[in-house]
C-alpha cells in the first residue's frame, strides 16, 4: 500500500502517501479503514468514515465519498465515483466511467458495466448484472436481485 491517495481537509483534496506515519494518523482522525490486502492506485479520492476491506481493487481516479463501505474482494475500476453512504458488497466489480449516487446499495457478486448511472437510494441485489451505458432513477422504485 504505497500509493498517492487524496483526502478532504478543510473542503479541498490534498495529498497524502500511503503507508507514512502522517497518513496512518490521519486515515486514523477521519475513521478510515483500509485493510492491510487491499489494492489502491495513485489518485483516488477517499471521504471520511471510508471502510475498504481486505483484498479490494481500486483503481486510478476513482472518487469515494463519506462513510461508504467496500466488502472483500470487489473491485472499483477507474474513474467511477461512489456516493456518500454507498455500500458494495463483496465480491462485486464496478467498471470504469460508472456513478453510484448517495446511499446505493450493490449486492453480492454484482457487475456494474461501463458508464452507468445508479440514482441515490437504488438498492441492487445478489448478483445483479446491470450493462453499459445504462442508468437507473430511484423513481423506478425496484430492487435487481434477491438477498441484498
Amino acid at each position: 500500500m504505497s500509493a498517492q491517495i487524496y483526502l478532504e481537509q478543510d473542503n479541498k483534496w490534498k495529498p497524502f502517501e500511503l503507508g507514512t506515519a502522517e497518513t496512518k494518523q490521519i486515515l486514523e482522525e477521519k475513521n478510515i479503514v483500509i485493510h492491510s490486502s487491499a489494492n489502491i492506485s495513485e489518485g483516488v479520492k477517499i471521504g471520511d468514515g471510508v471502510s475498504i476491506h481486505k483484498n479490494v481493487q481500486i483503481h486510478k481516479n476513482v472518487q469515494i465519498r463519506e462513510f461508504v463501505c467496500i466488502h472483500e474482494a470487489s473491485v472499483i475500476h477507474k474513474f467511477v465515483y461512489l456516493g456518500a453512504k454507498t455500500v458494495v458488497k463483496q465480491n462485486s466489480v464496478i467498471c470504469k466511467g460508472s456513478v453510484l449516487w448517495k446511499s446505493v446499495i450493490v449486492g453480492d457478486k454484482s457487475f456494474i458495466g461501463e458508464f452507468t448511472r445508479i440514482g441515490e437510494g437504488v438498492i441492487l441485489g445478489k448478483e445483479a448484472q446491470i450493462g453499459e451505458f445504462t442508468s437507473i432513477k430511484k423513481d423506478l422504485s425496484f430492487k435487481i436481485g434477491v438477498d441484498v
